[in-house]
C-alpha cells in the first residue's frame, strides 16, 4: 500500500476532516476542528514529492509549477479527496480534505425546515455562507441531492473542484469543473441558461461578475444555490452590495427581486466529542426584507430575523442556544460560538 494511502486511511479511520502532509514533521489531521499528529516519525521533502507523484494529474503538475499551488479531486484508496498542493520554502505541501462517501440527508445535518423548503422553489437565489471548513459544501450537496431525488429537473453544478458526485436520480445532473470543463464560473453560469438548466449550483462566487451572472440566471427562471465565504446574513448582504459599489452599479432592486434566502452556518464541537454539529442563521426574503435591501437598510435585517421567526428565520445565537438546550453542545462551546457571548452566558448560567 502506498504511504499516502496509509495516511488517508488513518485519517478516515479517525473521522478526520483534513489531512496535512508537510516535510519535516509528522502528518497532521484535523478532528472535530483540532489538529493532532499521526503516529509517524516525520517525512522528508523527497517523501512528499513521491506521494505527490502518485496522485497528481499531469495538467495540475504544470499548474503547480507555474502558479505555486493547485487543487483537484481524486480517489486515494477508499476515500474521495479534495487535494490542495502548494509550494512552501520551494517544496510541495499537501492539504487533503476528506469527502464523505455518501451525500448526507438534510435530516442528518439538522438543516432547518425553512431551508429545506427552498428546494421546492422554481426560481430564485439562495446563498449558503460561512467560514472555510464550516460545512457549506455538504449543506448544499444535501439540498441538491434532495432536489435530485424528488424533482424531475435539469441540475447543473459549477464547481472548483468537483467534490460530491451526484448520480442521476429523478433529476438529470451535469457537473462541470472549472479548469477541466469550463474556463470560469461566470462563463459557466451564463452558459447554463443555454443548457436548459432548472437548478444551478455555483460552488463559489468570487467577484462582481460571477454574482451578476448568478443573479441573471435567477431572473431568467433558474433556482440558483451559491456559496460565499462570508459569515452572517447582514455581512453577506453588505459584501455583495460592496462588490458593485466600485463599478457604479446599483443592483439592489434586481437583487431584492430574486433573493430567496441567505443561510450562514458554523460547525461546533459536539458535547459527546463525536464530531461537530451545525448551527444555522437563516434569513428568508419577506416583502419587508426585500424593501430594506432596495432601500439600503440592511442594518435593520438582524432585528427582523429575531422578530419574524414565523417565516422560518432564526438568528445564530438562537440556533446555538437551541443546540445547547438539546444537549448537543456544551455550555462553554455555546458561549464561544455565540455572536453575543455575554447574552448567551446569561441565558445558560
Amino acid at each position: 500500500m502506498a504511504i499516502i494511502e496509509e495516511f488517508v486511511n488513518a485519517a478516515k479511520k479517525q473521522a478526520a476532516s483534513d489531512l496535512h502532509i508537510i516535510a519535516g514533521i509528522p502528518p497532521r489531521i484535523r478532528v472535530n476542528g483540532e489538529l493532532c499528529s499521526l503516529d509517524d516519525p516525520g517525512i522528508s521533502a523527497e517523501d512528499v514529492e513521491g506521494m505527490l507523484n502518485q496522485i497528481i494529474p499531469n495538467h495540475f503538475r504544470a499548474m503547480l509549477e507555474k502558479q505555486g499551488e493547485t487543487e483537484f479531486t481524486c480517489q486515494i484508496g477508499t476515500a474521495r479527496c479534495r487535494v490542495n498542493v502548494f509550494l512552501q520554502q520551494k517544496t510541495p505541501a499537501i492539504a487533503i480534505r476528506m469527502i464523505r462517501d455518501e451525500i448526507p440527508k438534510v435530516e442528518e445535518l439538522g438543516i432547518p425546515f425553512s431551508v429545506v423548503e427552498l428546494t421546492k422553489k422554481k426560481q430564485g437565489l439562495v446563498f449558503v455562507t460561512g467560514a472555510h471548513g464550516s460545512g457549506k459544501t455538504t449543506t448544499i450537496a444535501a439540498l441538491i441531492d434532495k432536489i435530485n431525488t424528488e424533482r424531475n429537473v435539469s441540475i447543473i453544478t459549477i464547481e472548483n473542484p468537483i467534490e460530491y458526485l451526484y448520480g442521476h436520480k429523478k433529476s438529470m445532473v451535469s457537473q462541470r469543473e472549472i479548469g477541466a470543463d469550463a474556463t470560469s464560473c461566470t462563463k459557466a453560469l451564463r452558459a447554463a441558461l443555454r443548457e436548459d438548466a432548472d437548478v444551478i449550483l455555483a460552488g463559489e462566487l468570487r467577484d462582481a461578475d460571477s454574482v451578476l451572472a448568478a443573479l441573471t440566471a435567477a431572473e431568467a427562471g433558474c433556482l440558483v444555490f451559491a456559496v460565499l465565504h462570508t459569515f452572517g446574513v447582514v455581512p453577506t448582504l453588505n459584501y455583495i452590495m460592496d462588490l458593485f459599489s466600485g463599478v457604479g452599479q446599483d443592483i439592489r432592486p434586481r437583487f431584492a427581486s430574486v433573493i430567496e434566502a441567505v443561510v450562514s452556518q458554523q460547525l461546533i464541537s459536539a458535547s459527546d466529542d463525536a464530531g461537530r454539529v451545525a448551527a444555522f442563521e437563516v434569513m428568508c426574503a419577506t416583502d419587508t426584507i426585500r424593501n430594506l435591501i432596495r432601500e439600503a437598510k440592511t442594518s435593520q435585517i438582524d432585528s427582523l430575523i429575531q422578530s419574524d421567526k414565523k417565516f422560518g428565520m432564526q438568528g445564530m445565537d438562537d440556533a446555538v442556544y437551541q443546540l445547547y438546550l438539546e444537549r448537543k453542545i456544551d455550555a462553554d462551546k455555546a458561549i464561544l460560538a455565540a455572536r453575543n457571548p455575554e447574552t448567551i452566558a446569561k441565558r445558560i448560567l
